[in-house]
């Protein structure tokens, strides 16, 4: 009789771990196809590559859909050079809404920014903020989007950030053009 108990419980670990295996591998197979959609639905990549600024980043997401704010998503390794995360270009002047959360892992030295492409730049240096801030503390700035392609990036010196922004406030029959890379660099 003990014999047979030992057998069964044998069996229903086996059958367990497949199990376990089996719902990995869906599991797996889920969060490929939903990054897939994401990629879709965004137009942008969501692994690893350089951003204008040549600063690498990751991006999760970044969306632009008709009527609905830009929304996007990244992680960013910061040197000596900005980091371009964003690109709309304007047929006019308009006045729009920022709101983002980042954390910076508790390191001082991060600075977000706006300007026309060679213009002059608006700043706003952001506090060292820890990870529980992230998603739990928004920020909300006002910019003024000018004529031609705005530019927004990050700087700092050895330091990350990961951030997630809501740009809303866009008429978007002014706008031309929304992405995370110039549009010189999606042509060639």
């Amino acid at each position: 009789m003990k014999k047979a108990i030992c057998v069964f419980i044998g069996a229903l670990c086996c059958v367990g771990m497949t199990a376990c295996s089996i719902i990995e591998d869906l599991s797996s197979s889920l969060s490929d196809t939903q990054s897939s959609v994401s990629q879709i639905e965004s137009g942008e990549s969501s692994k690893q590559q350089k951003t204008a600024g040549n600063q690498t980043s990751i991006f999760r997401s970044i969306t632009a859909k008709n009527g609905d704010p830009i929304t996007g998503a990244f992680d960013v390794s910061l040197s000596e050079t900005d980091a371009i995360f964003l690109y709309i270009e304007a047929q006019e002047e308009m006045n729009v809404r920022m709101n983002f959360t980042y954390t910076t892992h508790d390191e001082p030295g991060v600075t977000l920014g706006y300007c026309m492409e060679d213009g002059e730049r608006t700043t706003f240096d952001l506090k060292s903020a820890t990870d529980p801030a992230y998603e739990g503390l928004w920020t909300t700035k006002e910019v003024t989007l000018k004529k031609g392609m705005n530019v927004f990036y990050l700087s700092g010196d050895d330091v990350s950030c990961k951030m997630r922004f809501k740009i809303s406030g866009i008429d978007q029959t002014k706008v031309t053009y929304i992405g995370a890379f110039p549009r010189e660099e999606l042509v060639a």
